[in-house]
């Protein structure tokens, strides 16, 4: 056998010989360059192989028996081999190796608040972690429920990662977080008002986290409350009781009257209110007092007052409850001594020293310049100028006849009197003054009783009358005296600058009249009833540059002081 020959046998010898199984006898047979294995079925030289295999290597022509030895030598070599690998495989696996935990994402979200109003801003915040071992990527996911909130622009922000809004409602993030890593989202978005009338809905907002082939998620929830309801406890307060209010009696005739109470144990003082209206809207005038009445002293007054009391207790709660409100009806009490020039009374300056002021005898034009109104010196002033320009024996500022009106004084139905006191200043001729005891508003209608430079006195009743003038005439001044005058002194009147003092008793319809204290009238007129104004009436009759001055007005309910 050559040396190829011998050494392929050699190596089939031992495979065989490291084989687990039985072969048969074979042989090698060389054919040319080449090697053929044929079993053999005659006697060969024995080998002693290992694990008491007998196998029959290269002799003589036993050829078969040899080449299904060489056969079964290839199959138990690959049957080894296959078996070393299975055997080192199951040896790696036993090898002890290091332990490798996976990624373990957790998302935790918070909010501010778990109450709020429609209108109020959340503060959203979401902490993603990784507690594993292992560096992973995550991606972050929360949608707005749009219905409930608005997303605040500009407010989202993040410690790590990308991060954005996407159509104005999902908040996304992503990021890569090495084992213990920690990302802070946080974002903030505002409460929508409630489409409904319920008082209060929930809002609730997810938040998913995708990564490491898991999904976590974690919600918060916000109640919105639409209307609060606030139920408190019943408190007592041990305050000082209500006052109880008598009834006001009627005032004497100077307005006097004691407002009264009842008592009130312990309490520190009353305080007594007073007011022109009943809501005490203003408040006219206050006692305090540890009484339980007070004197009220007006005076000089008319129309309701309305009064007020409560107790006050220092110790006990301070202040109690006002009583029920109580009033009284002052008498017509009204006296004007014109030493105050803001007491209400008509005020007109004017000079009629002017070329306009020459009109026609007794025109209409350029009235503003033919009289004069005012206060001056404690009393009040009727004044009607001279014309610069007259001519002949008459001015052209010939009946001027002015009224002023007492302020906000209306005559009462019942028994009243009304009283004047005035004298001339300046005088020429035929000048007179006199007391408006019944008028309207608008002036058109009065009646007057009258005194004029000479001591004559008379009684006139005006339907259409002309403010201020010229009132001289049936068309141009239709009047009805009631007393005419005469053209001379008539007792009881005082002639020239001697004051006159002129009086009016008024009960209803019927009139009473008096000069200087004596009685000149007493009658009844239905006409008087709707003419509820009083005041003051003066003026020339020929000539200008006269002046009537009055020491005092007097309203007085009841005629108590005549």
């Amino acid at each position: 056998m050559d040396h190829g020959g011998q050494q392929l046998c050699m190596a089939l010898t031992k495979a065989v010989l490291h084989s687990k199984i039985h072969s048969a006898p074979a042989v090698l047979v060389r054919s040319g360059a080449s090697y053929k294995l044929k079993p053999v079925d005659y006697p060969v030289s024995h080998i002693s192989g290992e694990r008491g295999v007998d196998v029959k290597i290269c002799e003589k022509p036993q050829v078969r028996r040899l080449a299904w030895a060489l056969l079964a030598g290839i199959s138990a070599l690959l049957l080894t081999a296959g078996l070393s690998l299975l055997l080192s495989h199951f040896q790696v696996l036993a090898q002890p190796v290091a332990e490798v935990a996976a990624a373990n994402l957790q998302v935790q979200k918070g909010v501010n608040t778990t109450q709020a109003r429609p209108g109020d801003t959340l503060i959203y915040t979401i902490i993603i972690s990784n507690a594993g071992d292992t560096q992973t990527t995550a991606w972050l996911s929360d949608t707005l429920p749009t219905d409930e909130l608005t997303y605040a622009t500009g407010s989202l922000t993040a410690t790590a990662g990308t991060f954005g809004i996407e159509a104005g409602e999902v908040i996304t993030w992503s990021g890569s977080l090495t084992s213990s890593e920690v990302a802070t989202v946080t974002f903030a978005a505002q409460i929508a008002s409630p489409s409904g009338d319920q008082a209060r809905f929930d809002v609730i907002n997810t938040a998913q986290v995708t990564g490491a082939g898991t999904l976590v998620s974690d919600s918060v929830e916000t109640t919105a409350i639409v209307t609060f309801e606030i139920r408190l406890p019943f408190i007592t307060c041990n305050y000082p009781p209500r006052p109880v209010l008598d009834d006001i009696p009627d005032p004497d005739t100077h307005n006097s009257f004691t407002v009264s109470w009842s008592s009130i144990a312990g309490v520190d003082r009353y305080v007594l209110q007073e007011s022109t209206d009943a809501d005490f809207t203003t408040v006219t005038d206050e006692w305090q007092t540890t009484a339980t009445s007070q004197l009220v002293e007006i005076g000089t007054g008319h129309g309701l007052r309305y009064y007020r009391v409560r107790a006050d207790d220092d110790d006990r709660w301070g202040q109690g409850p006002w009583s029920e409100v109580k009033s009284v009806t002052l008498r017509m009490n009204y006296y004007d001594t014109f030493s105050d020039s803001s007491s209400g009374w008509l005020t007109h300056a004017a000079e009629c020293c002017l070329a306009t002021c020459d009109d026609v005898f007794g025109g209409r034009t350029n009235l503003e310049y033919k009289y004069n109104l005012y206060y001056g010196g404690g009393r009040y002033h009727t004044y009607i100028p001279k014309n610069c320009y007259e001519g002949g024996d008459h001015g052209f500022t010939r009946h001027i006849y002015p009224i002023s009106l007492a302020p906000e004084i209306e005559r009462p139905t019942s028994n009243t009197c009304i009283e004047i006191r005035g004298s001339f200043e300046k005088h020429i001729w035929n000048e007179s003054w006199g007391l408006i005891f019944a008028s309207s508003d608008d002036l058109s209608k009065n009646y007057s009783l009258w005194v004029d430079d000479r001591g004559d006195w008379a009684i006139t009743k005006r339907t259409n009358y002309l403010f201020p003038g010229p009132n001289y005439s049936a068309s141009g001044d239709p009047r009805e005296y009631i007393v005419a005058p005469t053209g001379v002194h008539r007792w009881p009147a005082n002639k020239g600058t001697t004051p006159n003092v002129l009086r009016a008793e008024i009960s209803g319809s019927h009139i009473k009249l008096y000069v200087n204290g004596h009685e000149v009238y007493d009658d009844y007129d239905n006409g008087i009833l709707p003419l509820k104004r009083v005041g003051i009436i003066g003026g020339n009759n020929e000539w200008g540059d006269i002046q009537i001055g009055y020491d005092y007005f007097y309203v007085d309910e009841g005629c108590d002081d005549y």
